[in-house]
C-alpha cells in the first residue's frame, strides 16, 4: 500500500522517472508474488506510466501482459479497458478502436455492485468521438456537458485519484485540442 501511494503521488505529479524506479522496486520485492492480481495490477500502473510519456505501443504491451486483471471484478479491469481505448486512438488503429469499444459497453453492462457511472460518462464520450471521425473539436462541442460533468466529479461521477481510471479522461481529451 506504501508503494502504491508513493507511486500515485509521483505519477501525479508527473515525477515520471521517480514512479520508473518505485515500479522497479516493487517488482523486485518477495510479496508482488503473493498472489496474481498483484503482478497485473502493477503492469497496468507500469502501462500507464509508459502511456504518458508518450509511449503507446509499449503501453499496449504491458497492457497484454496484464490478463490477470481480465479476471478481476473491483474495477480495475474497467480502467484496463479504457486505457487500451485510449492507446487505439493514439496509435491511430480505429478499427480495433470501435470493436474495442463496443466490448467496453458490454462489460458496462455487466457490471452490477460497481458505480460505473463515470465509466458510461466516458463511453459516451468516446462513441461520439468515434462518429465524429476523431474529430476532437467537434466532440468537445458536442460532449461539453459530459466533459464539464467529469471535471467536477461530483456524486456518483467522481474520480479517485487511486482508483482505476489512471490517466483522467477529461484532462486527456482536452490536452487533445493544445
Amino acid at each position: 500500500m506504501a508503494m502504491e501511494n508513493l507511486f500515485f503521488a509521483y505519477f501525479r505529479n508527473k515525477s515520471y522517472e521517480a514512479a520508473e524506479d518505485n515500479l522497479k522496486k516493487v517488482f523486485e520485492h518477495p510479496a508482488i508474488k503473493a498472489n496474481t492480481f498483484y503482478p497485473a495490477k502493477w503492469l497496468y500502473l507500469r502501462a500507464c506510466l509508459e502511456f504518458s510519456q508518450g509511449e503507446f505501443n509499449k503501453a499496449l504491451k504491458t497492457l497484454n501482459e496484464s490478463t490477470e486483471l481480465n479476471k478481476d471484478k473491483s474495477g480495475w479491469l474497467l480502467g484496463l479497458r479504457m486505457l487500451e481505448l485510449l492507446i487505439m486512438v493514439e496509435i491511430g488503429d480505429f478499427e480495433w478502436f470501435d470493436f474495442k469499444l463496443e466490448n467496453f459497453r458490454k462489460l458496462l453492462q455487466r457490471q452490477k455492485e460497481e458505480n460505473v457511472q463515470r465509466s458510461k460518462v466516458i463511453f459516451n464520450v468516446l462513441k461520439t468521438l468515434s462518429k465524429m471521425d476523431f474529430d476532437y473539436f467537434d466532440t468537445l462541442e458536442k460532449e461539453n456537458k459530459n466533459i464539464q460533468l467529469l471535471e467536477e466529479a461530483e456524486n456518483e461521477l467522481q474520480w479517485d485519484p487511486k482508483g482505476f481510471e489512471v490517466i483522467r479522461f477529461d484532462d486527456w481529451i482536452k490536452s487533445k485540442m493544445d
